[in-house]
């Protein structure tokens, strides 16, 4: 499954002149119009207008999708995702084939408990983590070679990791439902 243009890799610009300088940033790794990873509902949305016939339809279209998405269970899910295609059927047959196609790949989601299911979603915590990253590098501006990058990043990574482990609580599987 490839990378969601939210998620981003570590890459190095090195400068050309006297001291031959890294800089290291955070860069997009693939388009928006790669698989989802983060928020399938909001990329599968933005995928499917790319198959809506008529501009009117696609704010139906992107309800429909985030009916499907918001279901309690996955059996309500693939019910909802169901009645979609065949509502889309006689309309947009290739916006129908696209749907049966790709949307239940992103119904993986409904594998998970309903506390978790939001924070599976969404991108939140891999945001704040490039921010946090982004943060740490921009004090230093200038790295003298690729190890000494790597090194600070790998610090502050496994600084959030022992956080997590040690501290807050993203996810808890105790006493879910």
């Amino acid at each position: 499954m490839q990378a969601s243009r939210r998620l981003a890799r570590l890459s190095l610009g090195a400068s050309h002149g006297r001291g031959a300088n890294l800089s290291c940033r955070l860069a997009p790794t693939c388009s928006r119009h790669g698989r989802w990873t983060d928020s399938p509902g909001f990329y599968l949305q933005q995928n499917a207008q790319a198959y809506v016939p008529y501009k009117e339809m696609q704010a139906e279209v992107a309800e429909d999708i985030r009916t499907i998405f918001q279901a309690p269970d996955r059996a309500t899910a693939d019910a909802y995702l169901a009645k979609t295609v065949k509502k889309y059927q006689k309309s947009a047959s290739p916006l129908a084939t696209w749907m049966a196609a790709n949307l239940p790949e992103g119904m993986t989601v409904f594998s998970f408990p309903m506390a978790h299911r939001r924070l599976i979603r969404t991108t939140n915590g891999v945001e704040r983590l490039h921010r946090e990253v982004r943060r740490r590098a921009r004090v230093v501006s200038i790295f003298p070679n690729q190890a000494s990058c790597l090194r600070l990043v790998s610090a502050v990574l496994n600084e959030i990791s022992e956080e997590w482990l040690t501290g807050r609580t993203y996810l808890s599987f105790q006493g879910s439902d």
